[in-house]
């Protein structure tokens, strides 16, 4: 016999219950970590669900960090590793993905996620979709103030190199 939709509704919400540290991800199905990665009760929940998936090497990951991506930002953090593993996985579908969430967010962890993927692969944003982004993510980085970036190196790396 199946396992419902409801029993796995009962899992997550018994799950959210526990912190973070005491849920082992490792013993969880792909369907339930997909949920816990998707929820929006606990981002350390949800972040060491998508890191188990991502571990795991599931189609599942990059499934639930492009939904991640696609909604509103309520964890920056979350967001920033969402985008990472939507790049490592799909490119060109993370370049899409970031140049929509750039016109609406300026939050320096996903503005640094962004200059990460672009510095790891910096032909791919030379032209095309790709030096669209670069562009829009240079105004967004250079109107953010001094010292905002946790990584300021990076930041004026990015800034050199694209400016």
């Amino acid at each position: 016999m199946s396992a419902t939709s409801q029993d796995h509704d009962t899992e997550i919400d018994h799950l959210l219950i526990l912190t973070a540290d005491e849920i082992k991800y490792d013993s969880l199905s792909t369907l339930v970590l997909s949920k816990l990665a998707l929820q929006n009760a606990d981002p350390f929940i949800a972040t060491s669900a998508l890191g188990e998936l991502t571990q795991r090497n599931s189609g599942a990951a990059g499934s639930a960090a492009e939904q991640i991506v696609e909604r509103a930002v309520w964890d920056s953090h979350l967001t920033a590793y969402a985008l990472t593993i939507l790049y490592d996985r799909d490119p060109r579908n993370a370049i899409s993905k970031m140049s929509d969430l750039i016109q609406t967010n300026d939050d320096p962890v996903v503005l640094s996620a962004m200059i990460e993927n672009v510095l790891s692969d910096v032909t791919r944003f030379r032209s095309g979709p790709g030096e669209v982004l670069a562009n829009a993510l240079v105004h967004r980085v250079a109107e953010a103030a001094s010292g905002t970036f946790k990584d300021e190196d990076l930041r004026d790396k990015f800034l050199k190199l694209f400016s």
